[in-house]
């Protein structure tokens, strides 16, 4: 499935030498929940040991893509959270330091896209209902 992920055909993929694929599997108990409390922590465990293993790879650090398919339902999903900019600052240094890192996050997993609203309100204004 992984070759599938990276965009490698069913025949003819190349070898792990040609074009490596590297993963960690993240614990059960940190993926049941849907909150956030333990994913954050083995996504970013996660996260560090592949970067590890791209940095140590054979002729220097390797350029990475980072696929991460689980996603927290509560809080914000704007970059402001504590994963996604936790995850922006270790790509951002990675890229500065040793080779170029782009990490993609999921979009509407859960089919919740009536789920969240934002709503911007000026000092003073009255507070509105929400039209869902």
């Amino acid at each position: 499935m992984l070759d599938l992920a990276a965009g490698h055909p069913v025949e003819g993929a190349p070898s792990a030498e040609e074009a490596p694929i590297l993963a960690v599997e993240l614990p059960q108990l940190a993926v049941a929940e849907t909150w956030g409390a333990r994913l954050d922590l083995y996504v970013l465990l996660g996260l560090k040991q592949l970067f590890a293993w791209a940095d140590a790879w054979p002729g220097g650090p390797a350029p990475l893509v980072v696929n991460i398919s689980y996603a927290t339902h509560a809080g914000p999903k704007d970059g402001t959270g504590f994963l996604e900019a936790e995850i922006a600052r270790l790509t951002a240094a990675r890229d500065a330091h040793a080779a170029p890192t782009r990490v993609v996050l999921p979009a509407g997993n859960a089919q919740r896209a009536r789920g969240h609203a934002s709503l911007v309100l000026k000092p003073g204004d009255p507070a509105q209902a929400l039209d869902l």
